[in-house]
């Protein structure tokens, strides 16, 4: 069975690393793994954005991009969801990693079809910082806060 877990968190929370733990274990398995994510979805249009001049981003330090016009996310969403299931393994024993970022995941998840959303498994990073004059430490346990337990069962 083809299976479907989507990383969510913001911006340094775990996510990008989390998805290379779970290819690696998955793959250890005999697993196939796919792996999606909205940052290529989201430059694509930062700079067809710079190139028109339309103000739904602004560039900003290391060659990055702030998005200003968050209807952009939902674009990128539709994008990143049709992107998917185009896709079509070629064996059942295929694990889909979905990773991308939002501050506001009831509002992200709704960008997504009910139909598309449903048999995923979700998985919620947070991070906390604890920072010092010499030291910075990261701490990002996976966890599925309450308010999306019921979410996750009635996709389940």
């Amino acid at each position: 069975m083809v299976r479907k877990v989507f990383v969510l968190g913001r911006t340094g929370s775990g996510k990008s690393t989390t998805v290379r733990f779970l290819t690696e274990e998955a793959q250890h398995y005999g697993w196939s793994v796919k792996s999606f994510n909205d940052y290529p979805i989201l430059r694509s249009m930062f700079e067809v954005d710079q190139d028109k001049g339309l103000g739904r981003f602004r560039p900003t330090e290391q060659n990055g991009f702030e998005v200003l016009d968050l209807s952009v996310y939902k674009k990128a969403f539709h994008r990143l969801e049709w992107d998917i299931q185009l896709f079509r393994p070629a064996s059942d024993k295929t694990l889909i990693t979905v990773e991308f970022t939002s501050n506001h995941y009831p509002q992200a998840l709704q960008s997504f079809s009910d139909e598309f959303l449903r048999s995923s498994i979700y998985c919620f990073m947070r991070i906390q910082m604890m920072i010092t004059m010499s030291l910075t430490l990261y701490s990002w346990p996976i966890i599925l806060p309450p308010t999306y337990r019921s979410m996750l069962v009635e996709n389940g």
